[in-house]
Parts: structure tokens; C-alpha cells; sequence
């Protein structure tokens, strides 16, 4: 009987680029984590550490020295003092000179991306502060200079052995951004306070109380389990709750009030080859309410080679769908983003996942080139993550492992690293 290839993803970032270590164990290679066929609870920490020498005094010099060499012990430790307090702020651009020693957690869920209401992007970074043996939760705000805006302290007690970092980063289609802290307390981002603050609801249903919380995929919406044994899709922003075994039933009853046609972008590709298509899908939906979305988990039938025509299992309110760009094919393709005005995808220039990749802006009604940037322009290898770019009228931000860049709408030139 011929066997199904089915795309094996990567947990954390969504790649398909991987490295087969032993059976069923793979290495991301966008953004080297390992896993597992059935395991998709893989944390990667790395830790970024501050090794400023601490500023020291000079024991009193005995009487009796020279004036001159005195003089000179005076001008050697002034530079060495402006050097050391000049280092000590540059630690992930926030900084600790009032500490003796401070290091910085980080992992690659750290960073999000959020917009203010006057259109500027940010990046937010979530890690695990250390400093005089003590550790606490921090948040960071910064702009795409890199300066630190608001540094902000959460009153998370934080075990001893990290093992795995304490939180979940959920978009929603509104370009919102929620944090799910140890797997219970949900927060929201709040760009323009920079800050972030607890979720709260009076929903009768999660009266009891939360007992965990995680993300749903795709969905403007959190899967929640009540200390009285319940388990509920919770949406925020329309401020209801679904039961998960009738999900379906349930979105089917769902009327709605003020209904969009949503254009969505979704990759397809040949495992074997590396080769991609774009499909682009027409869907009736609502900000904030369930929905049925198409995945390229669910792109079958057709090859690309042969450019058959694309079949995506029924999905609700999906209107139609079609191969965008049919000239062309990528390899190695991954959607970053897109908008109204842009698709950013990331491919590389040929089969080999490790070679050199471009960054790319297209125009989502007709799919003509809007610009092209090269990565070999950076002066270091960034694996970007899928669904990790942001747009505003003037720049794209587009993230990766503790790297985020910063491109021009209209040129495709790069701003800003930070």
C-alpha cells in the first residue's frame, strides 16, 4: 500500500525545514529546536548574560608618591570607569548599572510585536530577570531604535530550576496580543499604556475560577479549564464562551452581526522537495468570533510540479480559494505576514534549506513584486519566524531568534536592527 508523506511541522516556530537526528526526532532548522513526532511541548532556553565588571575603587594611595604617577592612576581609572558604566546599560538595551551582577533569561517565545494608536510598532520582550540571587518576571517595551521605553515587574514567583519558561503569546486577528503566564493568568498588551494587565470576565460559565489556560490555534480565543472540572473555548472579545465537544454544532449556530470577507494566505508544500505554492482563500468571518480556518495541514490532492489544481478540505464560510501566483514556485517558502497592502513571505534561493534567503513583499490582489531583501545583507544568519511580521504605513518589522529588522514599506530597505 503507498504511504501518505504528511508535513511534519516544527511545535514552536511552524517550520518545515528540519534535520532528521534519529527516529521520530527532528532539529528545526529555523529555529533549532528539537523535537518529537507526538511531543509538542518542547522548550529551548538560552540565557544572555550581563558581564560587566562592577565599578571599584582605589585603596588610598600611600603619601610619598609621585605627583605625576599619581596623575596617571587618576586618568587610566576614569576611562576605565566611563567604559564600564557605558557597557553596563547595553544589555538587551535596558539597564542594571544599580546591580552588582544581572543576567537575563530569554528563550525563543520571548518577543512579541505589538502596534499603537499611532501607528508605531513595538517589540516586547518577556524574560526571567536574576540579579543578587533573586529572580522575578520582567517585561520590556522598546522601540525600533532599540531604547527602552518601560521596563515592567510582574509578581510571578519564579521556581529555582527553570525548565521551561512560564508563558504563551497568543495574536488575535485585531492585531492584539495576549500572554498566557504559567498556563493560568491571562494578560492583555496594551501598547499605547506600555504595559500589561490581567484579563478579567464575568462570564457565569468560569465562575469557578481558572484552573489552566492555553492558546487556541487560530482562533481569537483561549481554551480554559474551570476548578469545577469544565472545560471552555473562552473569545474575550466578544465575551463567550463554546463547548469544545460541540464545537462545530455551536459555530454553526453563530449569527453574525457584522461580518467581513477576510483574505487568507496559506502555504502548500512538497515535503519531499521543498518546494512551495501560495493558496489564497476568500472567508466570511467576524473579529473576535469562532471560526473555521483553512491550514496548509489541509491542502491536498494536486502536485505542485504538475500545477493540478489545489483541493482544501470544507471548511465553514470559506468562500473560494485559488493558487496565488501560479507562474512561480519556492523553495523552502514560509508566509511571515501580510495585510491589506502586503504579503511578506521568506524563501530561500534554491532546495537547500540552509542557503541564503530572501525576504519578500508582494501585492495581495494581483501578486506583483513590491521589493526583494536579501539576507546576505545582514550581517549574520536570522532564522525569521512564520507569522511573525507587523506592518504600519511607513516600515514591516519582521522577528526572529532574539532579532527583529525593521524594512521600508516602499523599498524594501532596511531601517533598523534591534
Amino acid at each position: 500500500m503507498a504511504k501518505t508523506i504528511k508535513v511534519v511541522k516544527c511545535p514552536q516556530c511552524g517550520s518545515v525545514h528540519k534535520k532528521e537526528l534519529r527516529e521520530n526526532s527532528y532539529l528545526c532548522e529555523s529555529c533549532n529546536a528539537e523535537y518529537f513526532i507526538d511531543n509538542d511541548d518542547i522548550t529551548i532556553i538560552h540565557k544572555i548574560e550581563d558581564n560587566t565588571v562592577s565599578n571599584t575603587g582605589i585603596t588610598a594611595q600611600k603619601k610619598g608618591l609621585f605627583i605625576a604617577f599619581g596623575a596617571l592612576i587618576f586618568f587610566i581609572l576614569s576611562i576605565n570607569i566611563f567604559v564600564n558604566k557605558k557597557t553596563s546599560t547595553d544589555i538587551n538595551n535596558y539597564t542594571t548599572t544599580n546591580e552588582k551582577s544581572s543576567q537575563v533569561i530569554l528563550d525563543d517565545k520571548s518577543d512579541l510585536l505589538c502596534k499603537t494608536q499611532d501607528d508605531r510598532l513595538l517589540r516586547v520582550t518577556i524574560g526571567i530577570e536574576e540579579s543578587n540571587n533573586s529572580k522575578k518576571i520582567v517585561v520590556l517595551f522598546k522601540d525600533k531604535s532599540g531604547k527602552l521605553l518601560n521596563k515592567q515587574e510582574l509578581n510571578f514567583s519564579v521556581p529555582k530550576n527553570v525548565d521551561s519558561f512560564p508563558f504563551r503569546i497568543k495574536y488575535f486577528s485585531n492585531d492584539k496580543a495576549y500572554i498566557v503566564f504559567n498556563n493560568k493568568t491571562i494578560f492583555e498588551v496594551f501598547a499605547d499604556k506600555l504595559e500589561i494587565q490581567e484579563l478579567k470576565t464575568n462570564l457565569p460559565e468560569l465562575a469557578s475560577g481558572i484552573a489552566s489556560a492555553d492558546v487556541i490555534y487560530d482562533q481569537d480565543g483561549f481554551k480554559i479549564l474551570c476548578f469545577n472540572g469544565k472545560t471552555y473555548y473562552f473569545y474575550p472579545l466578544i465575551n463567550r464562551v463554546l463547548q469544545p465537544d460541540n464545537f462545530k454544532e455551536e459555530l454553526r449556530k453563530l449569527k453574525l452581526n457584522n461580518p467581513i470577507n477576510k483574505i487568507r494566505f496559506i502555504t502548500k508544500e512538497e515535503s519531499s522537495s521543498n518546494m512551495g505554492i501560495i493558496v489564497k482563500c476568500w472567508q466570511t468571518e467576524q473579529i473576535g468570533y469562532p471560526k473555521d480556518v483553512p491550514s496548509d495541514g489541509f491542502c491536498q490532492k494536486g502536485t505542485i510540479e504538475g500545477k493540478k489544481p489545489i483541493f482544501i478540505f470544507s471548511y465553514l464560510n470559506l468562500n473560494k480559494y485559488e493558487r496565488f501566483v501560479p507562474d512561480r514556485i519556492f523553495f523552502n517558502l514560509e508566509i511571515l505576514g501580510y495585510n491589506d497592502d502586503l504579503l511578506i513571505i521568506s524563501f530561500s534561493s534554491d532546495v537547500n534549506s540552509r542557503s541564503s534567503r530572501n525576504i519578500q513583499a508582494l501585492n495581495p490582489e494581483n501578486g506583483e513584486i513590491i521589493w526583494t531583501f536579501e539576507c546576505s545583507e545582514l550581517d549574520k544568519h536570522i532564522p525569521f519566524s512564520p507569522n511573525k511580521a507587523l506592518s504600519n504605513k511607513e516600515y514591516t518589522v519582521i522577528g526572529g531568534n532574539f532579532e527583529f529588522i525593521a524594512l521600508d514599506n516602499k523599498t524594501g530597505k532596511l531601517i533598523a536592527k534591534f
